[in-house]
This record gives C-alpha cells, structure tokens and sequence, in this order.
C-alpha cells in the first residue's frame, strides 16, 4: 500500500484514488479478500470514506462485491476480450476523427515524441515505463479526439487495461510490434486517411486482445477452451 494520504481534499475521493492507483499497480493483489476497517486503517482515515470509495470502485468493475464479501478485480478471458472488443471501436473512432482536424500536427508531434520514449524504453527492457507510454499513447487519441461521451467510456476500460499491460507487454517481441503498429497509425493520421486510420487502429487493438488472450489463457491453463476459440475465431473474422 502507498503512504497514508492527507486530510486536504474530500477524503472518499482521496481514498479512491489511492485505492484505484494501488489496485492497477498490483499492490492489491487480484482477488485478494478486503474489509472497510483493514482498509481505513492502511489509509489513516474511518470507514466511512472508505465505503464510498469501495462503491464507485465496484460501479467500475475494480473491486467486485458478492454476498457482502469485497474482492480485488481478477481479469478473466472474457473480460480481456470484452474490453479489447470495445476498444477497438472507440479508439478507431477517435483516430479517424483526429485524422480530419486541422490540429493534427500538433497531436502527431505528441504521438511521435511517445512513440521515441518507447522505442528507448523497450531497448533497455525498461517494460514498465513501456506500459506506461503505451497508455499514455492511447489516452493521447481519446483526449485529442474531444469526444466527450467517449471518453467517459473509455476511462474504465482504461483502468482495467493498464492491469492487462502489466503481462502483455513484458514480451519484447508484443513491445516491438505495438511500437511498429503505432507508427503506421500515425503516419495515416497525418496522411489525412480517414478510412485507414479507422481500420488499422481496429486491426492494432484487435491483434493486441488476441495476444493478450491467449498470454492470459496460457496463464490459468485455458489455452485450449472452446471459449477462447470462439473469440480467436471471431478476431480473426474482423481481421480478414
């Protein structure tokens, strides 16, 4: 858990975020068993804060709430590839948007200095400032795109994401290739190609949840499920 946080602005938004930051970063672990009085007392502050905080994070889906009982988010297969599902379209969208504003130099000076940091991080195997540049490389679309509905939707997926990047992007080889494929997004946002930029950004995360499913099922030993050739098989439909 991190430092104990300070009486300064509203404490249930103060413990949400503490709790949210710990929860992404893995200092609560997946499904690891919580109580209100356990967790005050890591924060310094009364429960009933702390009940609040619980709430908005189990609306989110990072805490989960069964028979009274709270519960650190665990990812399944099926919520991996509900979340890359959705992404794919939101961020296609938001890219084919920013490919038609007048300001989109400017964003791809942004995508292009993100896109450097990686390329550095990635050779000194420095992989979690890798994820975090990938984020900040996603984020970077959504918030340039200025579709406000969006964005509310996006911000949960994100949370969850960033708990998916924390595995897929240990491989060097998934590194290299989502740096490869920001790249080319880039170069068709500033080509203007609105239609290509929809498409390659649905192709980039599509393939994204197909390795990030199958790292995850290798993991709980699901690799061979009828489920997760359903989904393979529906990706590679979308992928054609």
């Amino acid at each position: 858990m991190g430092s104990k946080i300070l009486k300064a602005e509203p404490l249930y938004l103060q413990a949400y975020n503490q709790l949210k930051n710990d929860i992404v970063e893995g200092n609560l672990k997946s499904g690891e068993r919580l109580t209100d009085q356990q967790l005050a007392e890591w924060l310094g502050i009364s429960r009933t804060p702390v009940r609040e905080a619980a709430r908005i994070l189990c609306r989110e889906g990072l805490l989960i709430s069964e028979n009274g009982v709270v519960t650190v988010y665990k990812p399944t297969l099926e919520d991996i590839s509900q979340v890359y599902l959705l992404r794919a379209s939101v961020e296609s969208l938001a890219t084919s948007v920013i490919a038609v504003k007048e300001n989109k130099k400017e964003i791809v000076k942004i995508l292009e200095n993100i896109t450097e940091k990686s390329i550095d991080a990635s050779g000194s195997n420095d992989y979690k400032n890798v994820q975090e540049l990938n984020r900040q490389f996603h984020n970077s679309i959504i918030e340039a795109s200025k579709l406000e509905i969006l964005k509310e939707i996006y911000e949960p997926l994100d949370a969850k994401m960033k708990i998916f990047r924390s595995v897929t992007l240990k491989k060097n080889l998934h590194r290299k290739i989502s740096i490869e494929e920001h790249k080319q997004l880039i170069k068709y946002i500033l080509e203007g190609d609105v239609l290509s930029c929809k498409a390659i950004a649905e192709k980039h995360i599509l393939t994204a949840g197909k390795r990030a499913i199958k790292v995850f099922a290798e993991m709980e030993g699901f690799e061979n499920s009828s489920y997760i050739n359903q989904i393979i098989k529906y990706i590679d439909a979308h992928l054609e």
